[in-house]
């Protein structure tokens, strides 16, 4: 569809989803351009994309076009438009080639007065875009206003001729011409000084920016090989008619290979830009992987900007509160170590950051918005979520279009891993919140259950006491020791869960600051006096180690876990079993192992015995009242300790819990 004005879309169009694509060049009339297509994309809700493609002879472009088409870049983006740019040699074939693939519904771009078909240089654009997507939406905005030179006609016919590098030409020329002489007066023959300035030619293309350049040296390398080296000399005649075939090989030789050498450079410095383009976000990218944090992410951003650009940066992190983002506080990363934070952290400078964040586009130092800010501050964000916000040090700031690109990109990378880094603590907090609930869930299930039985046993006792109705003293005292047992075990299961909110509410503010160095055979000795009461029924052996054992430890929680697996092997092991708590120490680590020869536990339970919850299979009678939390506060205590908890078989019959603990550094305790 090839059309100079805006058609409607028709019903079944509308439900295609839109994406319209401007092209954006140094033209002053490129503003209308966009604007146009921005109104477009508006009205039609569609994606907005603005592409700007850079070709090999980007370097020719003057100074006041290229300030023109950052204004143009920045303007699109101001206008809602997602900025893309590529590299190549044929302009119409990077946008057909970029349409077809980012499904774009129409195009928009600008047509000069002055372009009109030229049969010499061939199709124009416009109509190279038409022959590559014919069935594309393209609007053409002509510009009827005073004929403006883009850089696009600056590449293709105009060239800029400076005295410099016509100096260049004219020394090189001058140099073969000497060379040649010599050549002459050692009686080389005409054909290598005929080389001689076809090499020139392309030597000279490499050091001079403009292709009119190789075509003057080409012309002139012609006569002055025709006035010093071909009869009669030191004139522009030549007795010899095959000379004129000469000079027609010798000029179209020179000029070509001349070009070849200009684009061959251009192309090369293009190459290299890429290269380093690729480089530095790779190397983001790789740095941006290992990030954990929010801050070590937007350190890294800032460090490969400093990299790039060589200024300050000025970083604000968008933080949201009740859902409503807000600035966090200002983080500096200076070029120099002796820059002051006050001319970055003012609050006018704050004031434009809170503007970018909430326009999502870039203002500041620079640009129509707060020109008088010492940055220009530029949105991080993923569509139109802004994550962060980055002010580059405006007055030393290396700024063009190349550099631009990759901050940009740089930018984008940095949005990407912030958003990622955000959803990622999302859904740990979600998992987190989820484990919670379904941990309560769990809590209040159990309780709820087993609760019950002991209290029932304690109120059914007590009131049988309390009617007098039984006399027989042995009965009685049966039933004191029945609710004993029952206050104590619900008197254990309440230490287990207060040590355990304990730890999961603020482990390094409670077990760090009341840590101690302490005799472990100390710590065992008073542990195993407030076992449980049935301890007469078992054969209790303690076995300490050789030398003196000192452990940095929360005396409270470690007498628990030596309580809990010793009741634990009482409650699992029939009456008269061998219970044996052994204290070994070897150069770095202390080892508690409680072993008993009961019936051992199967292989199948060993590897979540340690759950909460989890309490195995039942083969004593009295231990089906648990709740399943004393191994699991066991591992939970040793693990804050730096530690490690583990079962095994015990040969022949039996198990053996074993738990050790870093030994207590002596120098530094003293």
């Amino acid at each position: 569809m090839y059309q100079d004005i805006t058609n409607h879309p028709t019903e079944a169009e509308t439900l295609i989803p839109r994406h319209v694509l401007v092209c954006l060049s140094s033209s002053p009339s490129n503003e209308r351009v966009i604007r146009i297509a921005a109104n477009l994309a508006r009205a039609e809700r569609a994606d907005f994309t603005a592409i700007f493609v850079e070709t090999p002879g980007f370097a020719a472009l003057p100074e006041k076009s290229k300030v023109t088409l950052q204004r143009n870049k920045s303007l699109a983006v101001s206008l809602g438009a997602k900025e893309v740019d590529v590299t190549g040699t044929d302009i119409a074939y990077q946008i057909s080639d970029f349409a077809r693939f980012n499904n774009v519904t129409a195009i928009v771009i600008g047509k000069p007065a002055n372009d009109q078909h030229k049969v010499f240089f061939g199709k124009t654009i416009v109509e190279k875009l038409v022959d590559e997507i014919p069935d594309m939406e393209i609007h053409i905005i002509p510009d009827n206003r005073a004929i403006h030179k883009s850089f696009r006609d600056e590449q293709d016919s105009g060239y800029k001729h400076s005295l410099m590098e016509l100096g260049k030409c004219l020394l090189a020329l001058t140099i073969a011409t000497v060379i040649g002489l010599i050549f002459t007066h050692l009686g080389i023959s005409v054909a290598n000084i005929i080389t001689l300035y076809i090499l020139t030619t392309m030597v000279l293309a490499t050091f001079v920016t403009s292709l009119a350049y190789s075509l003057l040296s080409s012309f002139l390398g012609v006569l002055v090989f025709n006035f010093f080296f071909t009869a009669p000399k030191y004139t522009l005649l030549a007795y010899d008619s095959s000379y004129t075939i000469t000079f027609i090989i010798m000029f179209l030789s020179s000029f070509l290979a001349g070009s070849l050498a200009s684009r061959l450079r251009k192309t090369s410095k293009q190459y290299e830009d890429t290269a380093y383009r690729t480089r530095l976000l790779l190397d983001m990218s790789q740095l941006l992987d290992k990030a954990e944090e929010e801050k070590e992410i937007l350190r890294i951003a800032a460090e490969q900007i400093i990299k790039l650009l060589d200024s300050d940066v000025v970083v604000y992190p968008v933080e949201k509160n009740n859902g409503i983002p807000a600035l966090g506080s200002c983080r500096i990363y200076h070029t120099k170590d002796n820059t002051s934070d006050t001319v970055y952290n003012s609050v006018f400078e704050k004031s434009v950051a809170e503007y970018v964040m909430n326009q999502n586009h870039a203002a500041g130092f620079g640009t129509k918005e707060f020109a008088e800010s010492k940055c220009t501050y530029f949105a991080a964000r993923v569509n139109k979520n802004v994550y962060a916000v980055v002010g580059i040090a405006g007055e030393d700031r290396k700024s063009d279009i190349f550099s631009d690109n990759v901050l940009f990109s740089i930018l984008g990378e940095c949005a990407l891993a912030l958003e990622n880094n955000a959803n990622r603590r999302e859904k740990e907090a979600a998992k987190l919140k989820a484990e919670n609930e379904q941990l309560q869930a769990n809590l209040l299930r159990s309780l709820s259950h087993d609760l019950r039985t002991p209290l029932t046993s304690i109120s059914g006792n007590a009131s049988n006491l309390m009617s007098g109705s039984i006399n027989d003293e042995n009965v009685k005292k049966q039933l004191y020791t029945d609710i004993y047992d029952d206050a104590e075990w619900l008197k254990e299961l309440v230490e287990n869960l207060l040590s355990i909110t304990r730890i999961n509410n603020g482990i390094n503010r409670s077990i760090t600051a009341n840590r101690s160095t302490e005799l472990l055979e100390d710590l065992i000795n008073e542990a195993l006096r407030h076992i449980d009461r049935k301890q007469s029924e078992h054969s209790i052996v303690f076995i300490p180690a050789d030398t003196t054992v000192l452990v940095n430890v929360d005396i409270h929680l470690i007498e628990q876990v030596v309580t809990n697996l010793v009741n634990n092997a009482i409650k699992y092991t029939p009456v008269g079993s061998e219970i044996t708590v052994r204290l070994t120490a070897t150069e770095n680590t202390a080892s508690v192992s409680v072993a008993d020869n009961g019936p051992g536990i199967p292989d199948s339970d060993k590897a979540r015995i340690f759950e909460m919850f989890y309490t195995g299979q039942k083969t004593v009678a009295d231990s089906s009242r648990s709740l399943g939390l004393g191994l699991y506060l066991c591992k939970m205590i040793v693990e804050y300790h730096e530690g490690h908890i583990s079962v095994s078989d015990n040969k022949p019959t039996g198990s053996v819990f074993t738990f050790t603990l870093p030994m207590a550094d002596l120098e530094m305790e003293y």
